[in-house]
């Protein structure tokens, strides 16, 4: 096992650093054009977490005028700064 930071891993794997990833990647097209993927080995949802009691949902018209922090270089950065932040949404990438 190599523990590697995550916007490292498709240069480390084309580097031959070490042979296979195990990790939650989303398959993209422009990942898809540098690395091969296996079928999924499990799912894991993305879910909008806040403070407990607050109704926020995830939808852009309660989330405009709210900051959203997202992890940057992911599916949920892309997401939200497409569907969420045209609309008012703060995206702060972590």
């Amino acid at each position: 096992m190599v523990e590697n930071d995550f916007d490292g891993i498709i240069p480390a794997l084309k580097a031959k650093k070490f042979d296979g990833v195990l990790s939650s990647m989303s398959m993209i097209p422009q990942r898809a054009e540098q690395i091969a993927f296996s079928s999924k080995l499990f799912n894991t949802p993305t879910r909008l977490v806040a403070k407990k009691g607050n109704r926020i949902l995830p939808t852009a018209e309660i989330l405009k005028g709210k900051n959203v922090g997202v992890e940057q270089c992911t599916i949920q950065e892309t997401y939200a700064k497409t569907y969420w932040a045209p609309k008012g949404v703060t995206v702060t990438p972590y």
